[in-house]
């Protein structure tokens, strides 16, 4: 409530935020753009117009391409073109009338300019190191132009320092998430269905780098404003509660079932 009356008063102070968390995690849509996609996420839980979700591989078979796909945004769009472009209208129809061309502009700009920096850098950074250790094997030498020698110096204190540690933490939470939200039979107006905790002893290298995500995002669907320091605090008690209403807790069985809550039928 303190943080809702400062930024209300002081509306510059939100966006400058938003923009410090942008910063902070820039291989993500735009905070401008994702809030939006988040609000929708709450309300269309587990269907197919939950891009949010859908976006980092909630629902895909299990196999190299839902890999990429959580290793990286873009590679939602590259790797499944034709269902990103359906999501995305499906996404577009569920927006006011009113709103859809301002969510059209926010989905075709969210990741300028900040992402495609950071993506430039990680794919340069990449395909410079990929090339320079597989090409001599086959008895060749990589001929790389001198602007090119000259950048990759700051190429690599960039991706040091600002692009692994958030490709590590991305990577981490998008796994985490993605499994542990149901998608595709269950009603999104039921939260108990939502959403699983997500928190065996083998998940701790993903926790460790998402905030305990899997163990505390389910008490985010029942208490959206509440923040994750507050539910990390009330997550003891949070937990007995939503046993007993029927909220599943470490359900592994969903990697099989394609994060379907039942078992998926046989056709």
């Amino acid at each position: 409530m303190i943080h809702y009356m400062y930024f209300k008063k002081m509306p510059w102070a939100h966006h400058l935020m938003l923009a410090l968390v942008w910063l902070a995690r820039p291989n993500t849509i735009s905070p401008w753009a994702r809030r939006r996609l988040h609000l929708h996420h709450h309300k269309y839980s587990g269907t197919e117009s939950d891009l949010e979700e859908r976006g980092i591989s909630n629902g895909m078979p299990w196999g190299t391409r839902r890999i990429l796909v959580i290793s990286d945004q873009l590679m939602s769009v590259y790797l499944r073109p034709f269902q990103m472009f359906k999501m995305i209208h499906l996404f577009l129809e569920k927006q006011p009338e009113k709103e859809r061309k301002i969510a059209q502009i926010s989905q075709l700009l969210g990741f300028l300019p900040l992402s495609i920096v950071y993506y430039g850098l990680c794919y340069v950074f990449a395909v410079f190191h990929i090339s320079n250790a597989i090409v001599p094997m086959f008895g060749y030498e990589m001929l790389w132009s001198q602007g090119i020698i000259e950048a990759m110096p700051w190429v690599n204190l960039m991706a040091v320092i600002w692009v692994l540690p958030n490709f590590i933490r991305s990577f981490s939470l998008q796994f985490v998430s993605s499994n542990m939200h149901y998608y595709g039979d269950i009603d999104p107006r039921d939260v108990i269905k939502q959403t699983q905790v997500l928190n065996p002893w083998w998940m701790m290298p993903f926790q460790l780098f998402c905030f305990n995500f899997g163990a505390t995002h389910a008490i985010h669907h029942f208490v959206v404003k509440e923040p994750f320091y507050i539910r990390h605090m009330t997550a003891k008690t949070a937990h007995k509660v939503m046993k007993e209403v029927g909220v599943r807790f470490n359900d592994i069985g969903t990697f099989r079932r394609l994060n379907r809550w039942d078992e998926i039928k046989a056709k």
